[in-house]
Formats: structure tokens, C-alpha cells, sequence
């Protein structure tokens, strides 16, 4: 026996759990719009795929690929990988396009108190964002801060982070 949660029809039947009929009671999603070509399985859906990806630097992503950090778990080099893809190879706080020498990607809740390499424990950040996450320097913060030119929202941001660690805001 099914309970009908959507209204007080006695009409209302079923098929594995889905209404089926009267039609007014039968609930559809919209198909999202994906084009046809994007396919990873031709020579023309790869090109539709890799022209997403133009505004990346390839040169730091194939260097990524090619020096994983060997003290780093598999998943979460290959989560740099993507985090680097995904955030067009910016810095996720001050949105600067980032330089090889200074991306890290950051744990956002510390594997020391049970943060994971997963995908959506991770962001990359520039180094002296991270430097600036863990300081507990007052003239070090206000330096960097001055050098990155960091405004309230990117501070906010820095203090969600830093909150995380259990440090007090800057």
C-alpha cells in the first residue's frame, strides 16, 4: 500500500513505486540540455570537449600530471588535477591566475581532524594564500595581505578557511 502524498485521489495507481495515473499526478523531470557532440568516444566530441579547456594553461597541467607529489594519496593528485581544470588554474581566494611555483592545493578541513583527499575537501589556493590561512603572525597576515592586495570578501573567505583550523579571524 502506497501513500498518496501529493493529494486525496482515490484514483491513483502505481507502477514500482511511481504514480501512473490520473496523468495531473505524474511528476517529470526536465532532461538537461547536453549537446550531441559532445562525445568522448569520436575525434569531433574530444575536440568539443577540449575546447572547454582552452583557457588553462596545459604546460602546468601536463607538469601536474607528470610530477605527482609521491607523499600525496593517488586520489588526491588526481582531485589537483581536476580542482586545477576546474578552477581555470586560478586561485579559488584572489581569483589570480596561477603560476606553477605557486599553486597548492589546501585541505580545507585538515587531515590531523579527519579531512580526506576527496574532490570536495580540496581547493587550489596560491602559496601565500595558504601561508596567510595558517599564520598566526599579526605583522606576517598584514604584510601578505598588503602584497596580495586582498579585499573584505577574499578576507572573508581566508576566515571560513581559517575557522576550519580553529584560528581566530584576521
Amino acid at each position: 500500500m502506497y501513500i498518496n502524498v501529493i493529494g486525496k485521489s482515490k484514483q491513483v495507481r502505481y507502477l514500482s513505486g511511481q504514480i501512473i495515473a490520473p496523468l495531473g499526478y505524474v511528476r517529470h523531470r526536465i532532461p538537461l540540455q547536453i549537446s550531441n557532440d559532445i562525445n568522448k568516444y569520436t575525434i569531433e566530441g574530444r575536440k568539443s570537449i577540449h575546447k572547454t579547456i582552452h583557457h588553462i594553461n596545459t604546460n602546468i597541467l601536463k607538469h601536474l600530471m607528470e610530477h605527482p607529489n609521491p607523499k600525496a594519496s593517488i586520489e588526491y593528485n588526481d582531485n589537483l588535477l581536476s580542482l586545477y581544470s576546474a578552477q581555470k588554474g586560478k586561485c579559488r581566494i584572489c581569483r589570480k591566475e596561477l603560476e606553477l611555483e605557486e599553486i597548492y592545493c589546501h585541505h580545507i578541513i585538515p587531515k590531523e581532524i579527519g579531512g580526506t583527499d576527496e574532490y570536495k575537501n580540496l581547493i587550489i589556493i596560491h602559496i601565500d594564500i595558504h601561508k596567510l590561512i595558517h599564520s598566526t603572525n599579526d605583522d606576517e597576515v598584514t604584510k601578505t595581505i598588503t602584497k596580495l592586495n586582498l579585499d573584505a570578501e577574499q578576507i572573508e573567505k581566508i576566515n571560513k578557511l581559517r575557522k576550519k583550523l580553529l584560528l581566530k579571524s584576521i
